[in-house]
């Protein structure tokens, strides 16, 4: 038994030595793998620690400027698109509407007025036309008749006085004629050479050539009487020609009816631009008016506050810094020299510390400048990042 157990003693120290030897060269084989497939991985990829997650940080500031009413989230609240942020006070932009809003309702009141009148002078413009040329007619025949009848009350007045002249000196010839008879036979009835019956017969002669000599100066003044009709008539003829003129001018008038349509037709037209410009002055108010409520452009989280309620918010000047929850990238910095076969959509493999695995991602783009350009304060490197 003794001498069994003695020749069994080196046989197992062999194998435990050969086993050892066994699992140190795989170990040593297993090591030597890592090894090259470390290196060959170094050598094949591009690695960094210098890397970051970021997102677009946006700036978001009111298009209108006013006072902050209202302030409706908190910093580091998550927030939807379209979601309200923050309101402007709306009042003033509201009564600019009200204001435009009346200007609208001015102009298309001015606009229907002008339509309206440029419809009646289209209608009636032919009308006038017709009556003015109708008036000018009459005015025209009126002073033809007064003209002839100036033309006739002259010529009777001119006659009728002739005719009184000539019998007034003809009864003016009679009565010296009666009178000298009647001296004569007073003288021989005087010197008792004719009977005073022949003399009475003479004075009655005489008597009657003295009534026709006042019939005919009655006769004359009655015919220069007449001189009244014939300024009636010359007035009457000139204001026949009064009328034919007015008539006339009145023509002239309707014939400017064309011209006056054209202008009225500007008028419409010109009132119509206003509509539109008021109507455009009416979006802009309203547009500026919804531009009091800031509305969030994505959905994201509110990072920092700048203003609250009470303060006065202007045009460019931020109130909100939000980021896209969405929008989430990694900017890696690698030297120069790592470049090599990095380019837009080749995989990557991003190592977050504050997760177990790693995730899956791709390049965007590779920089055309080194970071050291956009560095407030460029580190001394002597190969670029990119």
């Amino acid at each position: 038994m003794a001498d069994s157990g003695d020749t069994q003693q080196p046989g197992h120290a062999w194998l435990r030595s050969r086993r050892t030897v066994v699992a140190a060269g795989l170990l040593g084989l297993l090591l030597l793998v890592l090894l090259v497939w470390w290196i060959g991985y170094r050598l094949t990829h591009s690695i960094t620690d210098d890397a970051f997650i970021e997102s677009d940080m946006v700036e978001l500031a009111p298009r209108v400027e006013g006072q902050i009413a209202e302030m409706l989230v908190e910093d580091s609240q998550p927030i939807t698109r379209g979601q309200l942020l923050a309101r402007i006070d709306p009042l003033p932009y509201q009564r600019r509407v009200a204001q435009a809003q009346a200007a609208l309702k001015v102009a298309e009141a001015d606009h229907a007025t002008a339509v309206a009148a440029l419809e009646r002078l289209e209608a009636q413009m032919p009308q006038q036309i017709a009556a003015a040329e109708h008036q000018l007619a009459v005015a025209q025949n009126e002073s033809k008749s007064a003209a002839h009848n100036l033309v006739q009350a002259r010529a009777t007045f001119e006659h009728d006085v002739r005719l009184a002249e000539q019998g007034l000196k003809a009864s003016q010839a009679n009565l010296d004629f009666a009178r000298v008879t009647a001296e004569r036979w007073n003288a021989l009835v005087e010197d008792r050479a004719v009977a005073p019956e022949e003399r009475d017969a003479k004075q009655t002669s005489l008597a009657n050539a003295t009534a026709q000599h006042a019939q005919a100066n009655t006769r004359l003044a009655q015919a220069k009487s007449d001189l009244a009709r014939v300024k009636s008539a010359e007035a009457l003829a000139l204001a026949a020609e009064q009328r034919g003129r007015e008539a006339q001018a009145q023509l002239a008038i309707a014939r400017q009816g064309p011209l006056e349509i054209a202008e009225t037709r500007r008028r419409v037209e010109a009132s119509a631009e206003r509509i539109e410009a008021a109507r455009a002055e009416l979006a802009l108010q309203e547009t500026q008016l919804a531009y009091t409520d800031v509305v969030a452009p994505f959905d994201g989280v509110v990072a920092k506050r700048f203003k609250f309620r009470g303060d006065f918010g202007t045009p460019g000047v931020p109130i909100f810094s939000l980021y896209d929850t969405e929008n989430l990238y990694v900017t890696a910095h690698l030297e120069e020299t790592k470049l090599e076969g990095v380019g837009p959509g080749h995989p990557v493999d991003v190592t977050v510390d504050a997760f177990s695995k790693s995730f899956r991602g791709r390049v965007l783009w590779v920089g055309k400048a080194t970071g050291a350009q956009f560095a407030l304060i460029p580190r001394n490197l002597s190969t670029g990042e990119f």
